[in-house]
């Protein structure tokens, strides 16, 4: 399983142009208002890519575009302060949902790469320490 996130809109555009059937992409917008996710989700349908939407229910503009969707909070008002923390809280709890779903599909795979990662993570550091330690002595040598 290869993951890409694209940060920059040029960069959003690239991957939705050059995705394909097989892929699966994830669209997080609140309202579905921007023009450029909208390009891109019609795009990512052409073709024939998995769109899985985070979305509020009032969003119809990406509805139907996407293959399976989950609702954030949409229950905000721009006047209120809290908007941005819920909206925050409930993407947050959502990709964390989507992550688990992900990693429990091949969980002992999983646990194998971060046990092997955390060898490795220790053995470096222990490497490390041990530089520091010969560094000191060597200082109070001279």
């Amino acid at each position: 399983m290869h993951i890409h996130v694209a940060g920059e809109l040029l960069q959003q555009r690239l991957y939705c142009a050059s995705a394909k059937q097989g892929d699966v992409a994830i669209i997080l917008s609140y309202a579905g208002i921007s023009d450029h996710v909208q390009e891109c989700v019609k795009q990512l349908y052409e073709n024939k890519v998995t769109v899985l939407l985070l979305s509020s229910r009032h969003d119809k503009t990406l509805y139907y575009f996407a293959t399976c969707r989950l609702y954030l909070c949409g229950f905000e008002s721009s006047y209120q302060k809290i908007t941005t923390f819920s909206s925050h809280v409930s993407a947050q709890y959502l990709l964390d949902l989507v992550y688990s779903v992900i990693y429990q599909k091949n969980y002992e795979k999983n646990i194998e790469h971060r046990d092997r990662a955390y060898h490795v993570c220790r053995l470096k550091a222990k490497e490390e320490s041990g530089m520091k330690r010969m560094e000191t002595n060597k200082g109070e040598e001279t």
